[in-house]
């Protein structure tokens, strides 16, 4: 059969605008204490939940997938993220671009991402699913990288309400990209065999464009590595996780020159993009396919938890009198402990689940032509 292009396409498309805009939160918290003049903790609410709703949400967006499909997920994303930019735009106070651009606009960032994810994992099959993964996630670090320069441009020129209503522009194409990712057999098979009872078993702008820009090869040639069948996709992530907590240790030593920023942000790009390309595929080997939408939700809101938790812990450590010097040896050492979970993993057991159990002939749905075909392309 034909791969699904036309799902590959749209999906790499979402994943730039939606990688694009969550990680240029720094420059909208920027924008908004200028707007508003309030003191940078209350700003920073805004830009604290658009973060970590991307990921604390992601068990609601496995809801939305579990109970409708992906392509009801992706389109919904679109249409909050352009609403809730496009009421940023007129926002009157900080508090309304809290719960518009922090709530609203993080709800439509993780059901974007999770239904991106799900559905590569419904169209592919396994031993293409990481190359698949690894081309849409190629499209985060082109978003990173355009859409940082393109919304100060429209800063400048249009203001700060012009450039609110063109991150709504950019939004309301992800409508567009979920309408293309239609409903395939697996999907399909996926929500009966739920429904009929089946189980699973259960610092500075450009280190910012040199993390958006060696995040793009790094993303697809991971893909291209764990697609080989020799490979364990644990360990590139574990070794990937490892690397990046050692480099995350050793950056306060070379933060005083301008060239440690850059090599660090290389050095991010390069290594965190390479884990998330392996996250389908890990939860591949212990979860069944009918769920694959909860475990990817309950391995994000695992993220979101860090990403709440982190900003405290470091908060914490410099109001004890300690310097940025010691957050980043906690978050490296985290980072560590994190890689070494990962290799346990090798050692768990591993139950191999079909890609998608035909539940539906118990049923009656399909004819006895059916029966046997994959709901794979």
């Amino acid at each position: 059969m034909d791969l699904p292009v036309d799902v590959l396409i749209a999906t790499f498309l979402a994943n730039v605008m939606f990688g694009g805009l969550v990680n240029c939160v720094g420059l909208v918290h920027a924008v908004l204490l200028e707007r508003y003049h309030e003191v940078a903790a209350l700003t920073s609410w805004a830009g604290a939940l658009h973060s970590a709703l991307f990921m604390l949400g992601a068990p609601l967006s496995s809801v939305v997938i579990d109970r409708f499909d992906c392509r009801t997920a992706m389109v919904t994303s679109g249409f909050l993220l352009t609403a809730g930019n496009l009421a940023t735009a007129f926002a009157d106070n900080i508090y309304v671009a809290i719960v518009t651009y922090g709530i609203i606009c993080g709800l439509g960032l993780t059901l974007a991402m999770s239904a991106s994810y799900v559905t590569i994992a419904f169209h592919f099959k396994e031993k293409s699913t990481n190359l698949a993964q690894g081309v849409i996630l190629v499209g985060v670090g082109f978003g990173t990288l355009a859409c940082s320069f393109l919304l100060q441009v429209s800063r400048d020129h249009y203001g700060i309400a012009g450039m609110f209503i063109i991150m709504a522009g950019i939004s309301a194409n992800i409508v567009t990209c979920g309408m293309v990712c239609k409903p395939n057999k697996a999907e399909e098979h996926a929500k009966i065999g739920r429904k009929l009872g089946v189980k699973g078993v259960n610092d500075n702008e450009n280190g910012s464009n040199m993390r958006g820009i060696v995040s793009i090869p790094s993303r697809l040639l991971t893909g291209v590595l764990a697609n080989f069948s020799a490979v364990n996709e644990v360990y590139i992530y574990s070794v990937t996780i490892c690397l990046l907590g050692i480099a995350t240790c050793l950056y306060p030593l070379m933060a005083n020159v301008y060239s440690g920023h850059v090599v660090y942000g290389t050095l991010v790009g390069m290594l965190y993009g390479c884990c998330h390309v392996v996250v389908v595929a890990i939860n591949r080997r212990f979860v069944s396919t009918h769920f694959i939408s909860a475990a990817l939700g309950v391995v994000h809101f695992g993220n979101g938890l860090g990403s709440v938790l982190g900003p405290i812990v470091g908060g914490i450590v410099l109001d004890s009198g300690l310097t940025y010097t010691h957050s980043m040896f906690i978050a490296g050492a985290s980072l560590l402990i994190s890689s070494v979970f990962g290799i346990i993993l090798v050692c768990l057991p591993i139950k191999k689940f079909p890609h998608v159990p035909n539940p539906t002939h118990q049923s009656g749905l399909m004819d006895e032509n059916t029966e046997n075909e994959t709901p794979y392309l």
